[in-house]
């Protein structure tokens, strides 16, 4: 080993070498001190003793960085929410703003004028709602002090998470340049005083162009939607909820004069979780394409089946047809002769079944030419010409049978 390397020297080295982040605060015994280069910060919301004396020792880490790349990682916490140094510093003044051109990645909780400072040039947000089973706990569904910069924003998709009418009203007066918006709104019965409050409102959105609504109980409040002023509106989709019986299945007149597409859906309201899954077949799980084929493929036609659709007595309304054989495919064959023969001999009226005029039908390959000829020849006998498509399967390459129609 060499001498200069110690082992108290070297254990320090090793241990600041093996852990990935440096803790901030800074620990005075920090034995990363003897290194050069850190790019990798976890920072705590805890109270700094000494705000001078700890972001100098800061920078002077990021310092020893070089021009390499930065990683800042500022853990929230319920309590402290994000508000590092117990407001003792700004986060974005103190520690992102002066590295904003080295910052790689960067997992914060910005608060307040942070956020206004952080997003100058924001014209897009998209927010979604955890799901709380906590019904109480209604008031704390949409944070309005978050100052975003509303006056800029031309999209804002907020349909996950329900507001009261007066936070609404609140965000269009200062999104004016909106063009495309989705707002989930809550009435209850506070909402009834609002319609006096707001008679003489007019709130215009001139650059607004498509607007969805999801309307919790809306017959608190069913004019609220004439307290906008949507010159400009093109396309209108309004999704509504109710959680009383029985309810007024009237609304306000949604006329617009540059109105193009407008599209209005009664959902069902979920009482469990009344914020989140509005639609109670959202927890379903849908059947894939796939899964349906290989459905379908899987299932077995009886020759009473056949028989039944060649007399017209189950789909008499069938006019095209695919099916698959696994062996002989004569009674397929005696099924559409059967078919189309009903048809011929009946006069025409509502109940003559319609016949068969395009049919394709698989089967595996025989081996035989004059076989294939045969069936051929049948096919040519039902008189269907080039509706009557036959196909032959031939056998798998692997194992040397015709595994895809199944054993």
């Amino acid at each position: 080993m060499n001498a200069f390397l110690t082992p108290a020297l070297a254990l320090p080295i090793m241990r600041a070498c093996i852990e990935s982040a440096v803790t901030f605060p800074i620990s005075p015994v920090d034995p990363r001190v003897v290194l050069k280069f850190w790019d990798s910060y976890v920072i705590y919301p805890v109270l700094l003793t000494n705000v001078v004396q700890q972001m100098n020792t800061f920078n002077l880490f990021v310092s020893r960085s070089q021009s390499r790349l930065l990683s800042f990682n500022f853990v929230s916490s319920p309590t402290g929410y994000g508000v590092f140094g117990i407001g003792q510093l700004s986060i974005m003044n103190s520690i992102i703003r002066p590295y904003a051109n080295r910052i790689r990645l960067l997992k914060c909780l910005l608060v307040g004028n942070d956020i206004a400072e952080f997003f100058q040039f924001l014209n897009t947000v998209m927010e979604r709602s955890n799901s709380v089973p906590f019904p109480r706990l209604t008031a704390a569904k949409f944070n309005l002090y978050l100052k975003l910069s509303f006056n800029q924003l031309t999209m804002l998709a907020l349909a996950e998470i329900p507001m009261t009418p007066s936070a609404f009203v609140h965000i269009a007066r200062f999104s004016q340049s909106l063009d495309t918006a989705s707002f989930s709104i809550k009435f209850d019965v506070g909402s009834k005083a609002l319609s006096v409050l707001y008679k003489q409102l007019k709130l215009t959105l001139p650059s607004l162009d498509t607007l969805r609504l999801r309307l919790i109980n809306p017959n608190y409040y069913p004019t609220f939607i004439h307290v906008l002023r949507l010159p400009n509106l093109h396309s209108l989709w309004i999704e509504r909820t109710e959680n009383i019986w029985p309810f007024d299945g009237t609304f306000a007149n949604m006329q617009r004069p540059s109105l193009e597409s407008f599209s209005m859906t009664q959902v069902h309201y979920d009482t469990v979780r009344p914020l989140v899954q509005l639609h109670g077949n959202f927890s379903l799980r849908r059947t894939s394409y796939q899964e349906v084929q290989k459905l379908l493929r899987a299932v077995d036609v009886h020759t009473r089946t056949l028989q039944d659709i060649g007399k017209g007595v189950l789909l008499p309304r069938l006019a095209t047809l695919s099916l698959t054989c696994r062996t002989d495919a004569r009674a397929v064959l005696d099924m559409v002769m059967m078919r189309n023969g009903v048809h011929a001999s009946s006069s025409a009226t509502h109940d003559t079944p319609s016949p068969l005029t395009k049919i394709v039908l698989i089967v595996p390959a025989t081996g035989s030419p004059d076989l294939d000829e045969e069936l051929q020849s049948e096919v040519r006998a039902l008189g269907i010409g080039q509706g009557f498509d036959l196909r032959f399967m031939l056998p798998c390459t692997v194992c040397s049978y015709h595994c895809g129609l199944g054993k």
